[in-house]
């Protein structure tokens, strides 16, 4: 697209028809969290989608011939309505004409959620196919079903971001649909956000008992099951990167071929490697655990050295250089240099120490011999 011209001159009596007016500004409220401005001195107002004064202000310092960009955006919005009316058919379409609008107006939507997998499972046909229809215009790839039984078929293999889930079906109801996933482990993490007739207490703390995330009672407004469905998508993105982070993490320290571990502050191992539980003499990472109860005394050759590391450690956070002899499990003793870090919470309260081991015994022995 081309670069948004600044205006020289504010045109007093020139504005929007009350149908784009009002259009831009539902489009605006709709997508508000993911939009960005284009323009680095141009902000994104907070009343831009509430207010008509506050979008056609926006527009007259983007542009110096408004009636000519208003002309445009008439024709865009129409585009716009024509387009929804065609359901999920015409999805690529819409989003470009989208793009349009904002860009009319310096903004452009982030990297969003849009692209998240979500099922639909009601037996209701109106709400099937209402629910898609809205879904699929807000960029969703959505997937329809319209029993229970067909949903634990189904949920396995497609693996969806998120369910909406219709309590009251025939045969198996939602209840039982959500209990079954929730007890596999391929479809435990799904969110389940149910969609029900019965507005009761009763079967809401059911739904949550039963690993639902959300309740949402029928008739819904769908601009508060959209809000309700982001809000779940990103929290279910943010545990996927997590769970994605600490498998990473947990493959790399297995395979490493440097001496990883983890320890609680009173001094025994959570977690070791196959790299450091050889290099002590143990057949396995989970050997050196369940062997070593007090690392202070039974790895340390001079006890106190662990008193210095854990002092070091707490006062300035990490170690790239703490030199210490060490038994191995048949009495051998071995130096290593520890690089090493204390692991807070949020809160800044000390959970436990983590970090590598490097076999310097070599060059100990070398220093003994040059007389270092």
């Amino acid at each position: 697209m081309p670069p948004i011209p600044v205006s020289s001159q504010v045109p007093e009596t020139i504005c929007l028809s009350p149908v784009t007016d009002y259009y831009i500004r539902k489009l605006i409220q709709q997508n508000f969290s993911q939009l960005v401005s284009l323009q680095p001195a141009q902000g994104l107002e907070t009343d831009l989608g509430r207010s008509s004064i506050a979008l056609f202000n926006r527009l007259t310092s983007l542009h110096s011939n408004v009636m000519s960009i208003a002309q445009t955006l008439d024709t865009l919005v129409l585009q716009h309505q024509t387009l929804r009316t065609q359901g999920g058919r015409y999805q690529s379409e819409l989003k470009q004409v989208e793009a349009q609008i904002l860009h009319c107006f310096a903004l452009k939507r982030t990297q969003t959620i849009a692209e998240a997998k979500i099922l639909v499972i009601d037996d209701t046909p109106e709400t099937l196919r209402l629910l898609t229809t809205t879904l699929s215009e807000q960029g969703y790839a959505v997937e329809q079903l319209s029993s229970g039984a067909a949903a634990l078929k189904h949920v396995r293999d497609r693996q969806p971001d998120l369910i909406l889930l219709d309590v009251m079906m025939p045969g198996i109801d939602g209840y039982e649909v959500c209990e079954r996933l929730k007890l596999d482990p391929q479809t435990c993490h799904i969110p389940i956000l149910f969609l029900s007739a019965v507005d009761d207490a009763l079967n809401k703390v059911k739904a949550f008992d039963l690993g639902g995330v959300d309740y949402v009672t029928k008739p819904f407004q769908l601009e508060e099951v959209l809000a309700r469905i982001e809000y779940q998508l990103k929290l279910y993105q943010r545990s996927k990167q997590q769970r994605e982070a600490g498998q990473t993490y947990q493959n790399f320290f297995e395979n490493a071929v440097e001496g990883m571990f983890q320890t609680t502050l009173n001094g025994r191992f959570l977690r070791a490697n196959q790299a450091l539980a050889e290099r002590l003499g143990y057949d396995s990472p989970q050997d050196l655990i369940d062997s070593v109860q007090d690392i202070a005394r039974q790895l340390y050759t001079i006890p106190q050295r662990r008193s210095q590391f854990v002092l070091y450690l707490e006062q300035y956070g990490q170690t790239e250089e703490f030199e210490a002899e060490v038994f191995c499990k048949n009495g051998d003793r071995i130096w290593i240099r520890e690089k090493a870090r204390a692991v807070r919470d949020a809160e800044g309260n000390l959970q436990f120490y983590e970090g590598t081991v490097q076999d310097i015994t070599e060059q100990k022995r070398l220093e003994a011999v040059q007389g270092i």
